[in-house]
């Protein structure tokens, strides 16, 4: 697999992790929509990618911070 698309899923699943952490710590359901807009995305994720790499690439971006997702989203552009 190419190295920039291994970088790209590795930057996606940490940036799901953390939105899915930031969305819990709200207290607030996801809106359906929005669902129904991640979702194709996450499952494309899980079938290219290592389930276990998936999982801790996941588990960190849940432990940052919201400032820290926002800096790690913005350091790809």
């Amino acid at each position: 697999m190419h190295a920039a698309l291994v970088h790209d899923l590795i930057r996606a699943a940490r940036l799901f992790g953390a939105s899915e952490a930031i969305i819990e710590s709200l207290h607030v359901p996801p809106m359906p929509w929005d669902l129904r807009q991640i979702e194709p995305a996450i499952a494309a994720l899980r079938q290219k990618m290592d389930p276990v790499a998936l999982e801790r690439e996941w588990t960190a971006g849940r432990a940052m911070s919201l400032e820290q997702a926002v800096a790690y989203c913005r350091a790809a552009y």
